[in-house]
């Protein structure tokens, strides 16, 4: 069965954005992209790459499938609606090719868009349970992506690491997560894996099984449960150390396709008050299907990721861009 939903969470008050934040929901921040150099929200970019990823993969189906939900909060709603199906307040006659292709492009978006309010911001794993029935059914599976990532590709087949996750999906018809490797000072604000052998190989990407996962482990849980590393993954992966005195570890990239088993757990989790810092863990969810061995890694070379959530970090992510732009 193809692949044809999306589920993009922003519902976070953006207080490490703040004032920005308070003026509009960082998912809807100016950005600009290097495909047509127009200055984008973040959100549309992401949106925008989704589309892209699923309909390049998947020949079998065209717009008309794909179905992307936004959860957010309720005093979000109205500018982010506006953005999609407001009509534009200038004439597009006489604008550049570019300018109408975008507004074209934002008109079929918004057809394939639902919108779901999150009540509560009680963590990103009670952003997805938001969905569930309401939006993903029974056998569907769908592909989560963060609301203040871009993700961008060097690949010589220009293929995204989106596309590769879907086309993962598509083969070993399992979960699927996507994978990096960062060093062990930054754990600490990441999702840890530990990879098993290798399922398949190509030239610009590896499929692993996943032995395990914590969330934020320390150095004493990294060293208990092997999540160092080792010189033989990093050859299996094809990578070098990020720093040569330090560990590193694999982590989450952030692209995921899960299936409908994931809202059992977060179920089963939130009825038990399984939260943690009064929020509930997608990460934690996703054990009982890493434990049965239904979950595949997907790890992309010369796949970058841009984070946009944080001051620093979206100055960078801008400087990024522009820097490609330039450089082209």
């Amino acid at each position: 069965m193809a692949i044809t939903k999306v589920i993009i969470p922003i519902a976070g008050h953006g207080t490490r954005m703040f004032p920005a934040s308070k003026v509009m929901p960082k998912a809807l921040f100016p950005i600009l992209d290097p495909k047509d150099k127009l200055c984008k929200p973040i959100l549309l970019i992401i949106i925008e790459h989704a589309v892209e990823a699923l309909l390049a993969e998947q020949p079998e189906i065209g717009w008309d499938d794909i179905q992307v939900c936004i959860v957010m909060q309720e005093n979000q709603r109205s500018i982010i609606e506006e953005f999609f199906n407001a009509p534009c307040a200038f004439s597009m006659e006489g604008k550049a090719k570019e300018i109408q292709d975008s507004m074209r492009m934002i008109e079929k978006i918004s057809k394939t868009l639902t919108f779901i309010v999150q009540e509560e911001q009680l963590g990103f794993g009670h952003a997805l349970l938001c969905c569930a029935d309401k939006f993903i059914k029974e056998n569907e599976a769908f592909i989560v992506l963060l609301g203040d990532h871009i993700y961008t590709s060097r690949t010589q087949s220009g293929k995204s690491c989106l596309q590769y996750a879907v086309r993962a999906f598509n083969k070993f018809n399992k979960a699927i997560v996507t994978l990096d490797t960062i060093s062990e000072k930054h754990t600490y604000a990441n999702g840890v894996l530990k990879i098993g052998q290798v399922l398949e190989k190509e030239s610009e990407v590896v499929y692993t099984s996943i032995l395990t996962t914590i969330e934020k482990p320390n150095k004493i849980q990294c060293e208990n449960h092997n999540l160092y590393i080792t010189e033989e993954e990093l050859q299996m992966l094809e990578v070098e150390r990020t720093c040569k005195n330090e560990n590193d570890v694999v982590c989450y990239f952030g692209i995921d396709i899960l299936t409908y088993e994931v809202f059992t757990h977060l179920r089963e989790n939130w009825k038990c008050g399984k939260l943690h810092n009064g929020e509930l863990n997608l990460r934690e969810a996703m054990c009982p299907t890493i434990e049965r061995g239904d979950m595949v890694g997907v790890f992309v070379r010369d796949a970058s990721r841009h984070d946009t959530g944080l001051p620093f970090e979206y100055w960078q992510s801008l400087q990024d861009f522009y820097n490609n732009i330039k450089n082209k």
